[in-house]
């Protein structure tokens, strides 16, 4: 266009250039959804939404309230400035994303049921729930503020309803208020208020009602990936670093004691397997000194499945001589070929001295330790955790009562050899009975489970994964299960030949 025809134009002419150049103006509905208000309402409505879905398929029902939580944060990053309602919203967004993402990333450790107690996850779920219904209540007031500024009447009945449903669901959950009927209320209520405060945002909107941008320094993307990366750096470093015990390996000496290599060579004279006495400590040793007797049972290879595990149990029943009548047990087990350790074990045990039908008692506390060899060396350590263990039973036909088993947990490295360990304990008889006279079987049970993949999500132990039953086809745990049988004779202890 020459310069002259520049000249000549007017503003009504220079309208129709800007309206031709342009093809095709774009529908309402879509431009009314692009708005700032729109899109930080419809952010901000979704996020309430998924915070509340739980779909326990895929890891949904984590997934979905972490993307509600940043929906929330962008949402209410954008209308902060509106008015005091909407920037307290926003500062309880950034409080509620940090406590949420902070506890999404301790999951990926065994050391959240360490750190967040009982009483402490207690009080974090109170402040949680305080901390959205804050957030709701300012929610309400920020939008008939909005209203007020739009030139409506300054209501938002539906925010308020919003504000109800979440205390009611809250008093529910204390109440452990459970049925269809009460989820189909509830689930039906939400999805009407959800409509209608998408509505109510509508209405604003058609009101002419609009946010003002306000240039940012950093872009909504920008956050996201943020969020993105450290909660995905942040994981990483807890199944690296957080996955398995801190073991206190020490290189295990040779030396004893003349003593104590006087009670192996008896030990070792009467039928006592040397490669599982070679594990046991000295205090161990020194316990079974007045053997007499000892019972044994071997058994090689496990299945699960179509897996088989690779290890060797060696059940023990030493009978001891003196005026009371005293037994140890010891459970030993070995993997002949590293299976591979991905996090943690644990052995379950039930004593053979709880058969209601036995006149049998406790003769003290467990004891334990695990090895390993490496590079020629052994190397041993005593159990992260060794005691008993109360727990609500998952089991069947004691479902809902409360156990207390005896656990020992541990972890064993991943390049380890011949990884192994032993768990012992006494028990004494009832001073009434005379034991050379009767006959009287026990069942001394062993449950070893095994983590065999590291692939999880929240992070379980593998105590945890057995006190829940979560040991089954779809877990990363198994479990080998070792039965020993033993009878009290007054030929001394005999084991069964199956």
């Amino acid at each position: 266009m020459s310069e002259h025809e520049w000249k000549a134009m007017d503003d009504h002419d220079f309208d129709a250039m800007l309206t031709e150049s342009i093809s095709e103006l774009p529908p309402d509905d879509i431009a009314a959804d692009v708005t700032p208000w729109r899109r930080a309402m419809n952010r901000t409505l979704f996020g309430f939404a998924l915070c509340v879905i739980t779909l326990n398929i895929l890891g949904l029902n984590y997934i979905l309230p972490a993307i509600g939580m940043v929906l929330l944060l962008l949402g209410f990053r954008t209308l902060r400035r509106e008015n005091g309602w909407f920037g307290a919203c926003y500062g309880i967004a950034v409080l509620r994303a940090l406590n949420f993402f902070a506890d999404f990333i301790l999951n990926s450790t065994i050391y959240k049921n360490e750190i967040l107690t009982p009483d402490i996850q207690s009080a974090d779920n109170a402040v949680a729930v305080a901390l959205l219904l804050i957030q709701i209540l300012c929610f309400w007031r920020g939008l008939c503020a909005v209203k007020r500024k739009a030139g409506l009447p300054p209501k938002a009945g539906a925010a308020l309803a919003f504000f109800m449903w979440y205390a009611v669901g809250c008093f529910a959950a204390v109440m452990q208020l459970e049925g269809l009927i009460i989820v189909g209320a509830l689930l039906i209520s939400y999805i009407l208020i959800i409509v209608s405060l998408c509505k109510l945002s509508k209405v604003l909107d058609e009101a002419g009602y609009t946010v003002k941008p306000v240039a940012v320094k950093v872009t909504d993307l920008c956050i996201v990936i943020v969020i993105a990366v450290v909660v995905v750096l942040g994981c990483l470093a807890g199944y690296i670093f957080g996955s398995s015990y801190d073991m206190d390996w020490k290189p295990e000496k040779s030396a004893a004691t003349d003593k104590t290599q006087e009670i192996k060579s008896h030990l070792i004279a009467i039928g006592f397997p040397e490669d599982v006495l070679n594990d046991l400590t000295a205090e161990d040793i020194a316990a079974c000194e007045d053997a007499e007797d000892i019972g044994i049972d071997v058994y090689d290879g496990y299945e699960n499945g179509d897996t088989k595990w690779d290890m060797r149990t060696t059940n023990i029943a030493v009978r001891l001589s003196g005026e009371q009548d005293k037994w140890i047990v010891i459970h030993h087990f070995v993997w002949n070929s590293n299976p591979g350790f991905y996090g943690t074990e644990a052995l379950q045990l039930w004593p053979a001295y709880r058969d209601d039908d036995n006149d049998i008692y406790s003769g003290g506390n467990f004891t334990g330790r695990v090895l390993y060899d490496k590079d020629g060396k052994t190397y041993a350590s005593p159990y992260h955790w060794l005691g008993e263990k109360a727990y609500a039973s998952p089991f069947f036909l004691y479902v809902g009562n409360t156990r207390e088993d005896p656990f020992a947990t541990f972890s064993m490295p991943a390049d380890g050899e011949r990884c192994r360990g032993y768990i012992a304990y006494s028990m004494v008889g009832n001073d009434e009975l005379d034991y050379d006279r009767t006959t009287q079987g026990f069942t001394s049970f062993l449950v070893y489970i095994h983590q065999w993949d590291w692939l999880q999500y929240p992070v379980k132990t593998a105590m945890e994964a057995r006190m829940t039953d979560d040991t089954w086809s779809d877990s990363v745990f198994t479990t080998m299960d070792d039965v020993f049988c033993f009878s009290i004779t007054p030929d001394g202890i005999e084991v069964p030949n199956y």
